[in-house]
C-alpha cells in the first residue's frame, strides 16, 4: 500500500510539473505574440508617417512650381 501511495504521489507530482511547464510555455507564447503585434503596429505607424511626409513634400514641390509659373 505504501508503495502504491508513493507511486501515486510521484505520478501526481509529475503531472503537476507538466501542467506548470505547459502553462509557462503558453504564457511565453502569449507574450511573444503581443510583442509581435506591437512591433507590427509600430511599423505600420512609421509607414503611415513616412507616407504623410512624402505627400507633404510633394504638395510643397507643387506649390513651388506654381510660384515659378
Amino acid at each position: 500500500m505504501k508503495v502504491y501511495n508513493e507511486r501515486q504521489n510521484k505520478q501526481t507530482e509529475e503531472e503537476e510539473e507538466e501542467e506548470e511547464e505547459e502553462e509557462e510555455e503558453e504564457e511565453e507564447e502569449e507574450v511573444e505574440e503581443e510583442e509581435e503585434e506591437e512591433e507590427e503596429e509600430e511599423e505600420e505607424e512609421e509607414e503611415e508617417e513616412e507616407e504623410e511626409e512624402e505627400e507633404e513634400e510633394e504638395e510643397e514641390e507643387k506649390r513651388k512650381r506654381k510660384r515659378f509659373f
